[in-house]
């Protein structure tokens, strides 16, 4: 009994957490260039990481029980948000691409994401909801990252746009999700689609471009033959 009441003070104290992440955080390489910039790992355990946040007025947050393993994060601007909520994991490879000034990338709760790129730029925003499940070699990227203009006008017409995933959605390997789209909750994307328009709630879209292949479906982590009631 005695035994199980320590166990359960050390889980419950701050301290003991903090110390503990610090333990298991190794070979990191951490770089904070410029003024009013914010980062805060909380008791985050980051394995082998590379933060370089170089600007302004920046901001970094990344909660209780994350796993970061591999992961390389930039921020280049002004104003920039990178929030990462409780025990998110995130796997060996991911980048995390922030510039130019006030975009936003927010990953929701307890959503794994293997190996990611994502890159938000132009002030835009990428957010990924609560229990998300996105696989490897996956790209998310709110822009084109050069310029397009019109022959005649010279007007750009190729602008950044936002990229909202809700939650419990399911983003199969080799996927690129581009801007402008919405994928709703529950949704699948399959393995090596090019998504370039939303996808609704409870439906499965593959191919290239992404096409919606069935729907009212569910998903879960777990490979059970009948979903639990």
């Amino acid at each position: 009994m005695a035994f199980h009441k320590i166990k359960e003070y050390l889980r419950n104290s701050q301290a003991f957490r903090t110390i503990y992440a610090k333990l298991l955080s190794r070979g990191n390489h951490i770089k904070l260039n410029g003024k009013n910039n914010h980062f805060d790992r909380a008791e985050a355990i980051l394995k082998q990481c590379s933060i370089k946040i170089i600007g302004d007025n920046n901001f970094v947050s990344i909660a209780r029980g994350c796993t970061l393993q591999g992961v390389k994060i930039v921020l280049q601007g002004e104003n920039l948000k990178l929030k990462i909520g409780r025990s998110v994991f995130i796997g060996q490879g991911s980048v995390l691409w922030m510039e130019n000034s006030d975009g936003l990338l927010e990953i929701g709760e307890y959503s794994s994401l293997e190996k990611v790129g994502i890159a938000v730029s132009e002030g835009k925003q990428i957010t990924l909801g609560k229990d998300c499940l996105v696989s490897y070699d996956v790209d998310i990227r709110c822009s084109d990252s050069h310029g397009i203009f019109d022959q005649q006008s010279k007007q750009r017409i190729n602008h950044a746009q936002d990229i909202k995933i809700a939650d419990h959605v399911w983003i199969g390997a080799k996927s690129m999700i581009l801007k402008g789209v919405t994928i709703e909750s529950g949704a699948v994307v399959g393995a090596g689609a090019v998504v370039t328009k939303s996808i609704a709630s409870n439906a499965i879209a593959a191919g290239n471009p992404a096409k919606t292949i069935k729907t009212d479906i569910l998903w879960t982590r777990s490979r059970n033959d009948y979903l639990d009631q």
